[in-house]
């Protein structure tokens, strides 16, 4: 019987075998869906958690510690919630697609595309900055144009207060939400990632709206049981972004 074992081979370790998501196909541009898309994200999203809820629930722990703690740095937390995320994004792709997968694929990010998603940040940061410029320059001439301190009492003012904080928190939500998923599934440059998600956003205003609501809805009840439920809704939310990217910027439908 021959002996295949050669003594002087160089030692080999188990190295961590990441699968290319090869199912993914980005559209070039992102579908526009209906209304009801928002539900099927959060339903998606449940099938992939049902999948290996006991993993999905010990994967939201360790993010939550994580994040409560590394988290509270700052540029340093942001970047490590990039990566969570990408990771939570891979594991949701990987258990959607019938694949294996361990805790350890929650960091993937940190092997693969870290150098990207960190510029992705840095990115994002100078985006937001350069839109903040102009948000203040309009509260700035509403607040000049006010009647000094009693700018506060005009409900008129206020209202304008609200719409332009919420305009920018929309922008600020389209461009973190997907960028990150871009980048690593597609290596889309991060600037072109940015403009990309902030089309699937504001191209699904309306099945994002109702995602919203249902999802603020779920962390209540999550919150009124205690807070164990929390240990639900906290992966639920992770994966239904996941879930949302597929079905906005892909061919997988």
């Amino acid at each position: 019987m021959s002996n295949n074992y050669n003594p002087y081979q160089a030692p080999q370790s188990d190295v961590y075998d990441y699968q290319e998501p090869s199912e993914l196909t980005l559209l070039d541009i992102p579908q526009s869906l209906s209304i009801g898309s928002g539900l099927s994200w959060i339903g998606g999203a449940w099938q992939i958690f049902m999948a290996r809820p006991l993993l999905w629930i010990g994967l939201g722990f360790i993010v939550m510690a994580l994040m409560m703690t590394v988290g509270a740095i700052p540029l340093l937390g942001n970047i490590l919630f990039i990566m969570l995320m990408v990771g939570i994004g891979y594991m949701a792709y990987l258990t959607d697609n019938e694949q294996a997968m361990e805790i350890g694929d929650l960091f993937i990010a940190f092997q693969e595309r870290a150098g990207n998603l960190v510029w992705l940040f840095f990115a994002q940061l100078l985006f937001l900055f350069i839109l903040f410029i102009p948000t203040m320059l309009i509260l700035f001439l509403v607040i000049g144009g006010a009647d000094g301190n009693k700018s506060t009492d005009n409900p008129i003012i206020m209202l304008i207060y609200l719409l332009i904080g919420s305009i920018y928190l929309c922008v600020y939500g389209a461009v973190i939400w997907f960028s990150h998923f871009l980048v690593f599934f597609h290596e889309l440059p991060p600037f072109k990632a940015i403009t990309y998600s902030i089309k699937m956003a504001f191209k699904n205003l309306l099945p994002m709206t109702l995602y919203g609501i249902v999802i603020g809805i779920l962390w209540l009840l999550g919150l009124l049981t205690f807070g164990l439920g929390i240990f639900v809704v906290f992966p639920l939310t992770m994966i239904s972004s996941y879930v949302a990217y597929k079905q906005i910027a892909t061919d997988s439908n």
